[in-house]
């Protein structure tokens, strides 16, 4: 009987200790959100952020640079914008060039066509 009810307990241990891991896991990519759609020329596109930079890729031929919107402690705003790329390949707008403070808008970037 002894073995049987430390069995039983570490059973249970386990099963709250997976318990608390699914949680804490489904928790944290419950609060993640996707960045709004690329624009529908940007073929096969992606994007990526932080606190400091946006940066958008598109497969296709066509020219185009990530644009951001930045802003500061004082609440004023600015756009960033990065170099020009094609191809597959990433630019990146860094709000960190507009001087310290300077933050991205969330949701506020996206690829322009140049």
């Amino acid at each position: 009987m002894r073995i049987a009810s430390k069995i039983g307990v570490a059973l249970a241990g386990a099963a709250l200790a997976l318990g608390g891991t699914a949680a804490s896991a489904q928790a944290s990519t419950s609060t993640e959100q996707a960045l709004p759609p690329l624009p529908s020329w940007c073929v096969n596109g992606d994007e990526w952020d932080d606190d400091y930079t946006y940066g958008a890729t598109c497969s296709g031929s066509q020219v185009f640079y990530a644009r951001v919107t930045c802003k500061n402690g004082s609440g004023q705003t600015s756009y960033a914008r990065g170099q020009d790329a094609s191809y597959g390949g990433w630019s990146y707008a860094y709000c960190s060039s507009k001087g310290p403070g300077w933050k991205v808008v969330p949701y506020s970037g996206t690829a322009i066509k140049r």
